[in-house]
């Protein structure tokens, strides 16, 4: 005699569709009601919130491929086929699956769905049209973006400190009182001033942020600005620039002094540190006690007559503002660095900030390229002592950096 087949229900919601009639809940609900029509017994729902169409490669699908092969589920519910993939090939691969496994696929839009082989081609048929036209959507949008970058045309993105996006062109216009700010960091920049000395100024004199908060600046983002080629008049185009289309704030020898000083600086960093790997993140790590950088450190232990063992850490030791760094706050350098690397390339990690295709792209790296990008897609790393904690914030194109879609 056999045994009745375990069913389940799979739901996913794409990231571009924010329309709770599409949620995870809804379309479980919805396969709940087809299951009690015919008496099926539902035994787990897999629901990918925010999971890419383009592959497998999902949290809930995985889980559920798992408990296929394993043979526990013998019955599978979804609203509608595209709900498992968009992607012709990865279709293919799951109904090869099924048929494998004698998984019973209910759509519950298309009660024919499999049972015929022309139903199977007219399915074929549509997920290749629609596949066809995603990639016609997404080469329109790439062609788009190169004829405004052609033209010096702003693309997209928020406006760097000192501009702002014009309400109807949505190109860049100078803020005024952000524009002098930003003046007078290259004018300390190009007379030699370090990115954390112009930090210490910004706070001490409170410059605002651009973001509504008042003594924000560190040398992670001061130098982000120094290296920003917007302010000379130019927009990056990949590894290079174009002339752009809105004003300038700085001349071009103004932003090339600054960049030969900063170059000069990086120079003389490296060679000072006798062979020491780099740190990465010198300006982005925060005290969560006191809000000011962490700076690094480097302590030795002797092994033996001949040979020492060196320690870096990121510690409060910053005296902006006239305070006192906090006591016994700090983190060594390669437990940071290394969790930030394991959390950028972990699928499972992060909740689903990060999106798949980067966490792909990400794991493939050298080890020297990873804890490069680490200040490419952080923009801030609380360590809070107390907790043992980290509370990060990723840069506003972090997931642009490596060229990867995020949708």
């Amino acid at each position: 005699m056999h045994s009745p087949a375990v069913t389940a229900i799979y739901a996913r919601k794409s990231r571009r569709n924010e329309s709770a009639l599409g949620s995870c809940e809804v379309q479980a609900a919805i396969c709940r009601d087809t299951a009690e029509a015919f008496s099926w017994e539902i035994k787990e729902v897999f629901a990918d919130d925010g999971g890419s169409s383009e592959t497998l490669d999902r949290p809930a699908m995985s889980r559920l491929i798992e408990q296929i092969e394993l043979g526990v589920i013998r019955r599978l519910i979804v609203d509608r086929a595209d709900r498992l993939s968009r992607k012709l090939h990865v279709m293919a691969r799951l109904m090869e699956l099924f048929d494998r496994y004698e998984v019973d696929l209910i759509v519950v839009t298309d009660p024919n769905f499999g049972l015929s082989a022309a139903s199977r081609l007219s399915s074929n048929i549509v997920a290749a049209a629609s596949e066809f036209q995603l990639e016609m959507t997404r080469e329109r949008m790439a062609d788009s973006r190169a004829a405004l970058k052609s033209k010096g045309k702003r693309v997209a993105g928020p406006a760097p400190f000192g501009y702002r996006a014009d309400s109807k062109t949505k190109q860049l216009v100078q803020d005024i009182e952000e524009a002098v700010i930003v003046r007078e960091i290259f004018q300390l920049a190009a007379d030699g001033a370090t990115p954390s000395s112009i930090a210490a100024l910004a706070n001490l004199k409170r410059w605002p942020d651009g973001k509504g908060k008042i003594g924000n600046w560190n040398s992670g983002r001061i130098r982000d600005l120094l290296n920003n080629p917007v302010y000379a008049g130019e927009i990056r185009n990949g590894d290079s620039t174009l002339p752009g289309s809105h004003q300038a704030m700085v001349s071009k020898d103004t932003f090339e002094a600054v960049q030969r000083h900063l170059e000069k600086r990086r120079t003389q960093t490296s060679a000072s540190r006798n062979g020491l790997p780099p740190v990465y993140l010198t300006g982005v790590v925060i005290c969560g006690s006191c809000n000011r950088p962490m700076s690094t450190s480097t302590s030795q232990r002797k092994l033996d007559a001949t040979g020492k063992v060196l320690y870096r850490y990121y510690r409060c030791r910053s005296e902006s503002g006239g305070r006192p760094p906090c006591p016994g706050v700090s983190v060594k350098v390669d437990d940071l660095e290394q969790m930030l690397v394991q959390s950028l390339a972990d699928v499972d990690g992060m909740d689903g900030q990060i999106p798949h295709r980067f966490h792909e792209h990400f794991a493939r790296m050298p080890e020297k390229e990873q804890l490069e990008t680490l200040p490419k897609v952080f923009e801030q790393i609380v360590y809070k002592h107390d907790e043992c904690k980290i509370q990060m914030t990723f840069r506003p194109d972090a997931f642009d950096l490596l060229d990867v879609d995020v949708s």
